[in-house]
């Protein structure tokens, strides 16, 4: 929780909000969250959130549900102003300019700005925070307001998470989007108008922002609203799965918002659960996506009443900064083998993240790619042809790769699990799929392909229908391979004789039935060609060709 002697510490008023939330988790389930209290004066407004389901990564938490009902995202509720602040206030300019000059800022040096904000790149590309100046039609201070969001609240963002990694020796940077001036940079504050209702609910936010074109994946977008709804709210995906596939980094657009009574005091907050923190499968963390080992940023009592018990872990640590003994989700470093960030998501891995020093190569993830699909038959071994490139970085740290079975009906027995170009065998006939997996020690990527295996012993079957005395009959063809048989079945009326005539690829007739009703004729020793069946009557002929390839 943040620390009391700096920040009005965290409270939710009322009673339990995710108080069953963690029933079921051994079986894979996931409570629906209980009917939340409403607190207008705290911010907990929750208009427009639908309890989450599991399909949608959002279960334990909320779906946001746009005008149409569709779902917008994933979120874990709205975040309670601090002890007495009133969100309904109204937040004079005076109070926002004297609320930011109050605000730590980041050493300015190498590579950033004159308020510590990084210049990463050209200001644009890659995956960033975009910050958005929002405010319902009527209002309107952004010639006042976004220098303060320039000078002051976004670099405090930069504060918080710099000031964490430093703890455990690391170095990261928030790459908010910028403009160059020549020499130095500045963070960009978009300028966006809305609807009178535009701020009634986050739904509404993200509703009209999409709309304005801010859809893409490789940005959170932080609104910093002047409005007087809310406190903060950020949207956050159920996944705590260690790679750069986690569906937090980068795979959905994500909006994090908060309102002028809580300016300097929920961004970092809200970004955070934008990166993925904090997950509830953590060591210390609440079915409601915080922590409860103080002091910490992320941490508070966010089930009133319920289960969760909050702990004075890190006492003397500022409260304004990251993950109290940097064990539940932000750790700027390699965890320790066997702990839970060694295997879970680390928000330090984030592409939303620039680590180590300014101006320094930043290292990227591997690329992969796990090759092309292949076919075979049972018996055979498949050939996995993958690829994988990396920048270097870290440097001296070799990039390890390590095939797996995704899915698939039996076993999959890899000659070298641990080499890019292998070879596979399977117990079974069906469709697996494979993924490569490379890491660099910090980054890691995977990718997937798939596998055909069939088995020529099979018993294949084809159903064609033709049209004979306008009455349509279904031929059926069943083939084994080998030394097997063909044995076709012509079902045809009880009252009209056919004659089925059936040819080798070769064009000769190998077999003939003729009668009413169902007739069926087996011949032994097929080979590999495209087979002819013709079926006539006295109202004319039906002819069905089928491929066998034994």
């Amino acid at each position: 929780m943040r620390d009391t002697k700096n920040r009005s510490v965290r409270t939710l008023i009322g009673t339990a909000v995710l108080a069953t939330a963690l029933a079921g988790l051994a079986q894979g389930a996931v409570a629906a969250p209980a009917a939340p209290p409403e607190n207008r004066a705290k911010g907990m407004v929750w208009d427009g959130l639908a309890p989450g389901r599991a399909e949608n990564r959002c279960a334990g938490g909320f779906e946001i549900r746009g005008r149409s009902s569709e779902v917008l995202g994933c979120t874990h509720g709205p975040d309670p102003a601090p002890v007495n602040v009133d969100v309904r206030a109204p937040v004079t300019t005076g109070t926002l300019a004297g609320s930011a000059a109050s605000l730590p800022a980041p050493a300015p040096g190498p590579g950033t700005n004159a308020n510590g904000i990084a210049c990463v790149g050209d200001g644009t590309s890659g995956y960033r925070v975009e910050a958005i100046y929002v405010t319902p039609a009527g209002t309107d201070r952004y010639a006042d307001v976004a220098p303060l969001i320039q000078t002051s609240y976004a670099p405090f963002v930069e504060w918080q998470y710099r000031t964490s990694a430093a703890e455990t020796g690391g170095e990261v940077h928030v790459p908010f989007v910028t403009a160059s001036d020549g020499t130095s940079c500045t963070v960009v504050v978009h300028h966006e108008v809305l609807s009178a209702t535009s701020d009634d609910s986050f739904s509404n936010t993200i509703s009209e922002l999409k709309a304005r074109g801010y859809t893409r994946t490789d940005r959170r977008y932080m609104v910093w609203m002047d409005s007087n709804v809310l406190c903060g709210i950020g949207q956050i995906y159920r996944d705590s799965q260690s790679g750069q596939a986690n569906a937090n980094n980068g795979y959905y657009t994500a909006f994090a918002r908060a309102d002028a009574g809580c300016w300097g005091y929920a961004e970092a907050h809200e970004i955070m659960h934008n990166l993925g923190g904090v997950q509830p499968d953590a060591p210390h963390g609440t079915p409601n996506f915080h922590c409860w080992d103080e002091n910490d940023e992320m941490c508070y009592d966010d089930d009133g009443s319920g289960p969760v018990v909050m702990q004075s872990i890190c006492p003397t640590r500022d409260g304004r900064i990251f993950d109290c003994n940097h064990d539940d989700y932000f750790l700027a470093g390699t965890p320790a083998a066997g702990t839970y960030l060694s295997t879970h998501w680390n928000t330090y891995n984030s592409r939303f993240l620039v680590r180590g020093a300014l101006g320094a190569p930043t290292n990227v993830a591997p690329v992969v790619d796990a090759g092309p699909n292949v076919g075979i038959q049972t018996g055979q071994q498949a050939t996995l042809d993958g690829t994988v490139s990396d920048d270097g970085l870290p440097a001296g740290a070799p990039v390890t790769v390590a095939w797996a079975k995704a899915s698939g009906p039996g076993t999959v027995a890899f000659a070298s699990a641990t080499s890019i170009d292998t070879t596979a065998g399977f117990s079974a006939a069906g469709t697996y799929t494979l993924s490569l997996t490379a890491s660099d020690s910090q980054l890691s990527t995977s990718d997937t392909m798939t596998v055909t295996v069939t088995d020529p012993n099979a018993p294949v079957t084809n159903t064609f229908s033709g049209t004979l005395s306008n009455r349509t009959q279904s031929i059926t063809h069943s083939f084994s391979s080998g030394p097997g048989s063909i044995t076709v079945t012509v079902k045809g009326p009880s009252n009209k004789s056919l004659t089925s005539t059936l040819r080798s690829p070769s064009g000769t007739v190998i077999g003939q039935v003729s009668g009413t009703g169902t007739r069926s004729m087996t011949v032994t020793g097929p080979v590999r060609g495209t087979y002819t069946l013709v079926v006539s009557g006295s109202s004319g002929s039906y002819t069905a060709t089928v491929t066998h390839l034994p």
